[in-house]
């Protein structure tokens, strides 16, 4: 039997494979839970942006739409640039947001991602996957139960 084969059918060989593939797939889920809080993030921002500009700028009706198509003709590989996803956008940041503070929140948004938002209750908000967020801001009827959803969504609840 060749060297490398008892190696590998040693005990010693197996735990240690059994450990590197644990760790592989730990660090495979922090890095799409990263991923998605990334995403979420820039959902949120985007929501922001869209909202200040309908607020203020006043450019009518197909606004998202225009919008909607130079993103995908700068970033045609990325996803979730329809007008449909960037309205959900919209209404994303206008649920969450506090709306006493929401043109202060715009004002912030290079600097602090999150304006308008509890920092233990964004924390949990990204890590929620987009579809369950369209599911609960299009279902709850307010933040307390939304928040009550991403609690038990994030196993807090």
């Amino acid at each position: 039997m060749p060297a490398d084969m008892k190696l590998t059918q040693g005990a010693a060989y197996r735990d240690w494979l059994a450990s590197v593939k644990s760790r592989i797939h730990a660090a495979r889920m922090k890095i799409a839970l990263s991923a998605n809080s990334e995403l979420i993030t820039l959902y949120y921002e985007l929501g922001a942006r869209i909202s200040e500009r309908e607020s203020t700028a006043r450019w009518g009706t197909g606004f998202i739409d225009a919008f909607s198509r130079d993103l995908k003709a700068s970033f045609p590989d990325v996803g979730g640039f329809s007008a449909k996803n960037l309205r959900y956008c919209r209404a994303f940041f206008r649920f969450y947001c506090d709306p006493a503070i929401w043109q202060q929140a715009v004002a912030k948004l290079n600097s602090e991602p999150w304006v308008g938002v509890e920092a233990e209750l964004a924390q949990r908000i990204a890590q929620i996957p987009w579809g369950h967020h369209i599911q609960i801001f299009s279902k709850c009827s307010g933040l307390v139960e939304a928040v009550f959803l991403t609690e038990l969504s994030t196993g807090l609840g």
